[in-house]
């Protein structure tokens, strides 16, 4: 699917300590993450690569995927730091979409004691036309 999408350098990887290796050391815009991901829990994994400053893809954009996913398996994977959820099967169109809008609307990587993930706000202040809620963002 992703070479249909004119994806060239894809990486495919079977294990967490592989794809740990792999995003420590190389950049990656997009990671596709099953929830079947060997050798770990998925969302940990989501977790420990959000808060590890010194990997190259902490930045990354995170879309898990789950063949049956409740609402708190959606829940917890937007809490770990995902920043997309597909459920499968899924089209190449979906994933295209997915990709899209992580490059036409990035979100800042917010870093906080509790939370370490995309900024879960997705629209600009100027669309939803009320005050910023958080200190910050008013000074």
């Amino acid at each position: 699917m992703f070479r249909l999408l004119g994806c060239r350098k894809i990486q495919t990887v079977d294990n967490a300590d592989r794809a740990w290796r792999e995003l420590e050391r190389r950049e990656f815009p997009f990671v596709l993450l099953d929830e079947g991901l060997s050798g770990c829990d998925p969302l940990r994994f989501v977790h420990r690569l959000r808060r590890a400053e010194s990997s190259a893809s902490r930045n990354a954009t995170i879309i898990m995927m789950a063949s049956a996913p409740d609402e708190a398996l959606i829940k917890a994977a937007r809490d770990a730091g995902v920043n997309e959820f597909l459920r499968k099967p899924f089209s190449a169109k979906q994933i295209e979409a997915r990709m899209r809008n992580s490059l036409s609307r990035p979100r800042e990587l917010v870093a906080t004691e509790a939370y370490v993930g995309p900024d879960r706000r997705r629209h600009a202040t100027e669309d939803r036309g009320a005050q910023e809620r958080r200190r910050g963002d008013n000074e």
